[in-house]
């Protein structure tokens, strides 16, 4: 066992020997580190290649221009270059014999700038950057609220707005669908119409000096003024004063505005009657008013002034005409005759027409707006019509036509006006009452009287004829000899008169109550003449169909014995209003 440990022993010593040699003999071959003279080499021994100085990063305001200085050294030379990136390396820009670089802040956000240098060798720095943070320091706008204006209204806009590194230095504006803007202004206030009313929208912008430009808009909602307004009559009074022939007349009226419900409208309603001059009868939000102190059957103008909340308006015009009387007779027409007067004859022609003489009324009355016709006297009085029974009825006695009256009053349940003993003849063909009186105060319907014939037929006219003083167009308003054919016509086929009575004047004559005096315009009393007390021979009135237009004058008189009838006599009758 002792001699094998002393083998092995001797073996490992072997070995370690033997590293121990090898080592020796590696070291031993291993030269010296060699220097060698070049500077474009990192490993050369005069390789100094520049250096630049670090940036602090920094802060620019949008389109400011600045210059960019860089600051760097070389131990062994100069710097003849510095390079600037502004892409992250992509392109360099080479500023040759100069630190500085001029630089226009043309985006906002961070910008990463490279740059190194360059010296006289050829040998470049290391790549070192900044950051230079660009913001846009935009005005900062006040915004405008949306607004209403009137249609007319010139709006004034004062703009506010502030820059924090700069000066405001332009305000422009532009409104609706314009493309363009308006001319520069350096004035933030602006004046704004709209004259056809509505929504309207307002662009306005700002720029400062580093001509940043805001923008902002607003709608201005510029009122639109009503744009139609009527008014509607009602077809009948509410309620009428017989007495003062006036009558109260429920009127409707609106506007419409377009708009809308958001608008409040107020009425201001103005009426006249044919005197030029119209009066205020209503003010206010309610489209219903009855109108007071109205007379019937009269032309009635309006202006009707609708506003808005604003003060815009509209006013529109026109004319109605007020209903008849109402409650009044069939086929009748109310005369307003209490307290009027008027001249009575006419001075130019015959004496039995002289002399003009001033007559009025202490009551209104109506009276037939036609000739008694045919038709409507035979269904009163029994006897048959003929063969037209539009046609008024002739031929007939003033007796006739006294019994048709007393006939027609007790049809309505009036008191009957003629009195008489006895009938001699046959009723329609000419009859004769005997022992007559004539109740003037009963109330019932009678024949009228010659002054209130000229004064229904004159119709406040003061001419020869009802329309006027020209005979050529009596024509439209007349049958006469020169248009009539020789026949009577139905009635109511020309023009009326403005009291809207037919056939006044010309087509048949017309009975009249009274009996005939060429004198009695001599003495008739001035307040309701009545004719004489006796006579021989009725007042007949209006001229007829086989007559010349003298006959057609108001104030022509005539006269016919009542016993006889006459193919172109017929009548028309009157109530008295009490």
């Amino acid at each position: 066992m002792h001699a094998g440990y002393m083998f092995l022993k001797s073996v490992s010593d072997k070995r370690l020997l033997v590293v121990f040699v090898l080592i020796v003999v590696f070291c031993a071959k291993i030269p010296p580190e060699k220097a060698w003279n070049n500077p474009f080499d990192p490993h050369g021994t005069n390789y100094h290649p520049p250096k630049v100085f670090s940036k602090t990063d920094t802060v620019l305001v949008i389109n400011d221009t600045v210059i960019l200085v860089a600051e760097g050294s070389d131990e062994n030379g100069t710097i003849a270059a510095y390079c600037w990136s502004f892409d992250n390396g992509s392109t360099w820009d080479t500023v040759s014999n100069s630190s500085y670089k001029t630089w226009v802040a043309s985006e906002t956000g961070a910008k990463t700038v490279l740059f190194r240098a360059i010296d006289n060798d050829g040998l470049a720095s290391s790549i070192d950057s900044f950051k230079i943070m660009v913001h846009s320091y935009a005005p900062v706008l006040t915004p405008v609220s949306d607004m209403t204006a009137g249609q007319r209204e010139i709006v004034s806009v004062s703009f506010q707005a502030s820059d924090t590194v700069g000066n405001l230095i332009k305000y422009y504006i532009k409104t609706g669908n314009s493309s363009g803007w308006s001319d520069s202004s350096d004035s933030p206030r602006f004046d704004i119409s709209n004259p056809e009313g509505g929504p309207l929208k307002v662009f306005w912008a700002v720029m400062d000096d580093d001509y940043n430009v805001v923008t902002d808009s607003f709608t201005i909602f510029f009122n639109r003024g009503p744009d139609t307004a009527a008014i509607n009559p009602a077809g009948a009074f509410q309620a009428f004063d017989y007495n003062e022939c006036l009558g109260s007349l429920p009127l409707s009226f609106y506007g419409t505005d377009p708009d809308g419900d958001t608008d409040t409208l107020h009425y201001t309603l103005f009426i006249g009657t044919g005197t030029g001059t119209l009066s205020e009868l209503y003010s206010g939000r309610e489209t219903e008013f009855v109108a007071s102190g109205l007379p019937p059957s009269t032309s009635c103008d309006w202006k009707l002034r609708v506003k808005d909340l604003f003060g815009d308006s509209i006013e529109v015009s026109g004319s109605f005409v007020t209903p008849d009387f109402p409650g009044g007779p069939s086929g009748m027409k109310f005369v307003r005759s209490k307290g009027a007067s008027f001249n009575m004859g006419q001075d130019e022609f015959a004496d039995h027409e002289k002399p003009v003489h001033s007559v009025s009324f202490s009551y209104h009355f109506w009276i037939d707006s036609t000739e008694v016709t045919s038709e409507n006297f035979a269904a009163l009085v029994g006897t048959s019509p003929s063969e037209n029974g539009s046609i008024p009825i002739t031929g007939i006695s003033w007796f006739d036509a006294a019994y048709y009256c007393n006939a027609r009053s007790k049809r309505d349940a009036l008191d009957t006006v003629y009195i008489y003993t006895s009938i001699s003849g046959t009723v329609g063909e000419n009859c004769v009452m005997e022992g007559l009186s004539i109740n003037m105060d009963a109330g019932g319907y009678r024949l009228p009287t010659e002054a209130e014939w000229e004064y229904a037929c004159r119709s406040g006219k003061t001419s020869l004829f009802y329309w006027g003083n020209n005979p050529l167009i009596a024509a439209d308003y007349a049958w006469i000899k020169s248009n009539s054919s020789n026949t009577a016509h139905p009635v109511a086929q020309k023009k009326p008169n403005s009291f809207r009575l037919y056939d006044m004047a010309g087509n048949v004559w017309e009975w009249c109550n009274d009996w005939f005096d060429a004198a009695y315009y001599s003495v008739s009393p001035s307040a309701d003449p009545a004719g004489p007390d006796s006579g021989l021979e009725r007042v007949i009135r209006g001229g007829s169909w086989m007559h010349s237009d003298y006959f057609a004058q108001s104030g022509t008189r005539s006269k016919m014995p009542p016993a006889n009838g006459n193919a172109t006599i017929g009548f028309r009758v009157v109530l008295q209003v009490r």
